[in-house]
């Protein structure tokens, strides 16, 4: 009923962002996602919302090349000082780096973004990077939520934004009976987020070094990271021994990898997928 009405208001206001952003919303959390696309695409709304929107949808469900080349295309047409907010990635970064980010201005950042999303892109074997696009499907995400009720009952403010940049938006959502009769109109709401979710961030010592980087710099069960990401193709990340040589052929260089996981369980039941990247 819902999805039918907001349906009948996009037509009737083709260009109103709004309406389009909650007609790609509610169809996402209906598990639509071929029909959220569809929505985003014949979005009336401005050209750079409208890709975003498709970014969202794309990202959802697991394009993340094509979402990618989506949000490229919605970042290029925004307006700067929109950009600058959705591209912003201070409230993931902590100590020295966080210090160092905030102190560039927002047009002398890009640099420092495109290394740290690099450096925590989670399977470099995949199209695309899913967790940048994961970020800026979280900031779709927020300016979808910023003019509507949030689900807590209470108004959209920087403190849920964070939140949400931060671990991503809710999956479902429980509710509390109260304690008594007097604070029924105070029932309690909790938002959980996808599970399993992980911290792909390295530390600082990768920034400036990333040849010299060890893997214990990536800590993806890190018990108080600043930020996490659950990704859709995975239930599990894990260290894998492995032996790399590397042989000279004329002016280029032949490079091998080698390793045995037949004694690990957790590829015991599944297929076995590799890239060299």
């Amino acid at each position: 009923r819902l999805l039918a009405t907001l349906n009948s208001a996009a037509g009737a206001i083709p260009g109103d962002e709004w309406i389009a952003g909650q007609r790609v919303r509610y169809l996402l959390q209906s598990g639509r996602s071929a029909e959220a696309l569809a929505a985003a695409r014949t979005c009336g709304a401005a050209p750079w919302w409208c890709e975003a929107l498709a970014g969202l949808a794309l990202h959802v469900a697991g394009d993340y090349g094509a979402a990618d080349s989506a949000y490229r295309a919605a970042l290029d047409a925004m307006p700067p000082d929109e950009r600058c907010r959705w591209t912003d990635i201070s409230a993931l970064l902590d100590g020295t780096l966080a210090q160092r980010y905030r102190r560039l201005p927002c047009d002398e950042r890009g640099p420092f973004e495109r290394r740290l999303w690099w450096l925590a892109q989670p399977l470099y074997s995949l199209p695309g990077n899913d967790r940048r696009t994961e970020h800026l499907a979280r900031a779709t995400m927020t300016r979808i939520e910023r003019d509507a009720r949030s689900t807590y009952g209470v108004l959209w403010g920087d403190d849920l934004r964070e939140v949400t940049v931060r671990f991503g938006w809710p999956t479902y959502w429980t509710r509390s009976e109260p304690a008594t009769l007097s604070s029924f109109a105070d029932v309690p709401i909790t938002g959980h987020e996808p599970v399993p979710a992980f911290h792909f961030l390295p530390d600082g010592s990768a920034w400036d070094d990333p040849g010299s980087a060890s893997p214990q710099v990536w800590e993806p069960r890190a018990p108080r990271a600043r930020e996490h990401y659950a990704p859709r193709y995975a239930t599990a990340f894990g260290p894998l021994e492995h032996q790399v040589a590397l042989f000279r052929r004329r002016d280029s260089c032949l490079v091998v990898g080698a390793y045995d996981v037949r004694s690990d369980t957790l590829f015991a039941r599944d297929s076995l997928q590799a890239a060299l990247v």
